[in-house]
């Protein structure tokens, strides 16, 4: 999920007129949890039509269409794990996440580009944890 689909949700999600508040700590990981679970019901045929439509909001724009989406989405939590212990060390996080997703075809021909741009991202946030 790009990073414009997921900004987009925590605003199409609330109530009009409600303050928006995000704490850049440990509730990232609950907030892309809860976008990737919802997608995987919405993709998946499963999401009540409140859901659908809220997720379609997310993934539009008014004057551009579509926001563009990774082929692959890996869970920002995982990612994030993972540029912590590798010291963000790219041929050790792909490494990694081979091994992690290893029970599915295909997995070995995985990229750092599919990991994108959740891995910038995790990358990002992991290394300004360790200053907070």
């Amino acid at each position: 999920m790009s990073r414009p689909g997921i900004l987009r949700w925590i605003y199409v999600r609330r109530r009009p007129k409600l303050a928006i508040t995000v704490d850049f700590g440990a509730e990232v990981l609950r907030i892309y949890d809860e976008w990737d679970a919802l997608c995987r019901r919405v993709d998946g045929g499963t999401a009540d039509p409140a859901e659908v439509h809220i997720v379609e909001r997310a993934r539009r724009t008014v004057d551009h269409g579509a926001v563009a989406r990774p082929a692959k989405t890996f869970p920002f939590r995982l990612l994030s794990s993972i540029c912590d212990i590798t010291a963000d060390d790219e041929a050790q996080m792909l490494r990694i996440v081979r091994q992690v997703q290893g029970g599915r075809d295909g997995q070995d021909e995985i990229t750092f580009d599919d990991l994108q741009p959740r891995a910038d991202s995790a990358r990002t946030w992991t290394r300004e944890a360790r200053h907070r």
